[in-house]
């Protein structure tokens, strides 16, 4: 079977929903409002407002594809095997940010903002391109396969029983991820995170990550991570390594540090900065993490170590179906009764 064939056909598929879906919202009074579009077996069904996205998720099944515009949408429980594309997670250089949120209340009727829960029955789960900032919760439940790729999320945590083969990529993760000890095969890469990464049995790569924590002797930055990989990140202060058994250390750079840490081919400098441009010690979309030197902190594959190594990081979160980057519509109909439409799309390149 032709793989490009495939994908050529795949990213057309792609081109066609995205240009009907814009056209459905465009050409409607419901514009302004966020817009769901569930596709199923080859035919598509759109759903308007805040809730849409619920009310795509009870009609889909497994297997099926969710596509958000930009917006705010309240969110459901997660226990379905989808591909979630949202539009992006920054409304900075014309690209709108997907919102994911949900409001409850305790019992003083006081406003909470609650993680999203993933459950049982969301293996093979992709949510891409989504913001979502009380984070993700796995719960207690057998889940394997799931991907998080380009999101920008207010931790990841897993908790009691096996996750398995699950992966966080050129992800924004604003504090930490907790793989509590229960699963096996994790990948962490090309992602900005503002916390430390723990609990992992092993088999788990963590690869071409920045970290911006300000780690101590008690709050080590990678912590009881056994028999695993970590190569080609950037920790951008201090010490971190603590209780971890057994793992590989190669290729990463230690930033704000005095002293020896171990493993292979690493560098330590007492330098405050090594990035084009970094405001503060939290993530901003206003920040610049290319490297100043691309020459000498080189990975385990040539290139530059951090998050523009490797396989890459998406600016703001695109996601990788095709999108929108330009459109005019022509405010009145010509003599003939014809409406000037143009639109421009481009088909992402990963």
């Amino acid at each position: 079977m032709d793989n490009n064939k495939n994908q050529s056909t795949m990213k057309t598929k792609q081109l066609f929903l995205l240009c009907t879906l814009w056209l459905t919202v465009s050409l409607t009074a419901l514009a302004q409002e966020p817009v769901a579009t569930l596709e199923h077996s080859g035919t598509t069904k759109v759903y308007y407002g805040e809730g849409s996205f619920e009310q795509a998720y009870s009609a889909s099944v497994n297997g099926d594809q969710i596509y958000l515009s930009s917006g705010r949408f309240t969110f459901t429980n997660i226990a379905k095997g989808l591909k979630i594309y949202g539009a992006g997670t920054s409304n900075r250089n014309f690209i709108k940010e997907t919102v994911l949120y949900r409001i409850t209340y305790n019992s003083k009727n006081e406003e909470l903002h609650d993680p999203m829960p993933i459950n049982k029955g969301a293996d093979s789960l992709r949510l891409e391109g989504l913001y979502i900032n009380q984070g993700i919760y796995f719960s207690p439940d057998l889940i394997n396969y799931v991907k998080i790729i380009r999101c920008n999320v207010g931790s990841v945590q897993f908790s009691n029983n096996f996750k398995n083969n699950c992966s966080i990529e050129e992800c924004i993760v604003n504090s930490n991820i907790d793989f509590s000890k229960l699963g096996n095969n994790f990948l962490v890469r090309n992602s900005v995170i503002g916390g430390f990464i723990s609990n992992i049995n092993g088999n788990a790569l963590i690869d071409g990550n920045i970290f911006l924590n300000k780690a101590t002797q008690t709050n080590f930055t990678i912590r009881d991570v056994n028999y695993s990989t970590i190569q080609n990140n950037i920790f951008v202060y201090g010490q971190y390594y603590g209780k971890n058994t057994n793992s590989t250390l190669v290729n990463n750079l230690f930033l704000n540090y005095v002293g020896e840490v171990g493993g292979q081919n690493n560098w330590v400098t007492s330098g405050s900065d090594a990035f084009i441009r970094r405001l503060n010690d939290t993530f901003s979309y206003y920040d610049d993490y290319h490297l100043k030197n691309t020459t000498t902190f080189l990975g385990t594959d040539g290139t530059p170590v951090g998050i523009y190594g490797g396989l890459g990081f998406k600016e703001q979160g695109v996601p990788s179906n095709p999108q929108i980057i330009n459109k005019t519509i022509s405010p009145k109909t010509d003599d003939k009764g014809n409406l000037q439409i143009n639109i421009t799309v481009k088909a992402q390149d990963n």
